[in-house]
């Protein structure tokens, strides 16, 4: 691990050196109780991937990692602070959901300790999905980022767009994936063991206007809440962290160019799977698997493209070329839908907000 910490650091230095690191800025933080506040996010896939936390309390994850963000959803939060002491909401969807209410909680508390809050936060999350059901396709993402946007938006009159760096670090106590999230883009998380954890954020190191985009969506059942363990205890995870540092600080020579970060995303995403089916984890489904099957036979049909996937069977396609992915889905049967690589935070939308409202009056004070 001290020789993960050394690694990390050296590409921090690195970053800082080739104009890639930005530093937090300060926050007045100045909360206006039952003012209710706007945060909108976008999910994300891995390009270079994560899976394992060195600490699960703060979510510091065992090496750094890459990310593109692209609007397959989106989620738009609401958030509003209560002066008085009490117990945190968070409504997704609609309804009050427990499980997130928790992970909410762990992310609050330290948060709260952290600017010396007493009172309470209450949060109201709807997702747009332009598929109907998935797994695989970074939706914990967008909903860490949108809340870490209406978190700052709430505690502060500044725009979050302003402190990047403090955001992306708030959407990490909420989701690992969030942090990057934040960033848009084509974005690097710094973390590594024993970071200072301030420090652990993530940074744009490309804006993706090469990566022509488009997914698959699939559905499963399962959880990545196991993978993180899961993966960890495969006799292959400590080979496949030395070498998540080499490629990146790599990457970090050429600058990052789209070209091969959408072919690390491929093979990346079978050193992944490989850890998993170590662990007797399949992530895919037959109707994935036969997916693949076809892209990989239309590669001598078709222009260049690159397939990958995360910690689920849908299906995410890259390529430099937007009319590759229109040919690509014709030749495999598979409606391919388009998306684009986003920088920015969703509009918000106004019929949200309303809904927001009344959710959050008909639970009180």
């Amino acid at each position: 691990m001290a020789d993960l910490k050394e690694l990390g650091y050296t590409l921090k230095d690195r970053l800082v050196r080739n104009g890639f690191w930005v530093s937090p800025g300060p926050v007045t933080v100045q909360p206006v109780e039952y003012e209710l506040n706007y945060g909108g996010g976008y999910p994300i896939t891995g390009i270079e991937k994560f899976l394992g936390y060195f600490d699960p309390v703060v979510n510091i994850a065992n090496f750094p990692s890459i990310s593109v963000a692209a609007n397959y959803s989106s989620a738009h939060c609401y958030c509003r602070y209560l002066k008085k002491p009490g117990n945190d909401l968070v409504i997704l969807d609609g309804k009050k959901q427990d499980s997130y209410t928790r992970r909410a909680n762990k992310a609050l508390s330290f948060f709260k300790s952290l600017f010396s809050l007493t009172g309470s936060f209450q949060f109201y999350v709807e997702r747009k999905k332009r598929y109907e059901s998935a797994k695989g396709l970074g939706e914990s993402a967008a909903v860490a980022a949108s809340c870490a946007r209406a978190l700052y938006r709430t505690i502060s009159f500044e725009d979050p767009s302003r402190n990047l760096p403090l955001v992306s670090r708030l959407a990490r106590l909420v989701s690992g994936s969030g942090t990057r999230s934040v960033s848009g883009g084509v974005s690097l998380w710094l973390s590594f063991p024993y970071i200072h954890e301030p420090e652990s954020y993530a940074v744009r190191v490309s804006d993706g206007d090469k990566i022509a985009i488009g997914f698959i969506p699939f559905k499963s059942g399962a959880t990545t809440e196991n993978m993180h363990i899961l993966a960890s205890e495969s006799p292959y995870y400590q080979a496949w962290v030395s070498m998540k540092f080499n490629r990146i600080l790599d990457l970090l020579d050429r600058k990052f160019p789209d070209d091969l970060m959408m072919r690390i995303a491929e093979s990346d995403m079978f050193l992944m799977h490989s850890l998993l089916l170590s662990r007797g984890i399949y992530l895919h489904t037959p109707e994935s698997l036969s997916a693949l099957e076809k892209m990989i036979s239309a590669r001598k049909k078709v222009g260049e493209f690159f397939f990958t996937a995360d910690t689920g069977p849908s299906i995410v396609v890259f390529s430099s070329d937007e009319h590759t992915l229109k040919d690509l889905s014709e030749e495999i049967g598979h409606r391919i839908i388009g998306a684009k690589v986003v920088k920015d935070e969703p509009e918000e939308d106004m019929a949200i907000r309303k809904r927001a409202e009344e959710a959050l009056e008909s639970h009180g004070s």
